[in-house]
């Protein structure tokens, strides 16, 4: 949704029409915030169970699953940049553990 509106809210304010600054919050309001919310709360749901697999496999190293599982499940876009970005190195740091593993194995 951010992506279709938001530049032409954007394209309209800079031409002079400061009554559409308003209409950005109501972007994020209604439906396509319950869905990302659910989507949020499977994803946590789904790291959590890819966490549990990886540690039961016995195949992979559980620090690398934890790892992995700990950044996605903690991800979330409305968390401010500094958050994002440890997720991001979580997440990183694990895929890695997990890559290794697969490439040595192969």
């Amino acid at each position: 949704m951010e992506l279709c509106v938001l530049p032409g809210i954007g394209r309209l304010f800079l031409e002079g029409n400061t009554a559409v600054a308003p209409l950005v919050g109501s972007i994020y309001l209604g439906g396509a915030t319950l869905v990302m919310v659910l989507g949020l709360v499977f994803l946590a749901v789904g790291a959590i169970m890819l966490a549990t697999a990886i540690a039961r496999s016995r195949s992979f190293p559980t620090w690398a699953g934890l790892t992995f599982a700990v950044g996605l499940a903690l991800w979330c876009p409305l968390l401010p940049p500094a958050v994002r970005v440890a997720d991001g190195f979580l997440i990183g740091i694990g895929g890695i553990g997990l890559a290794w593993t697969l490439c040595r194995a192969a």
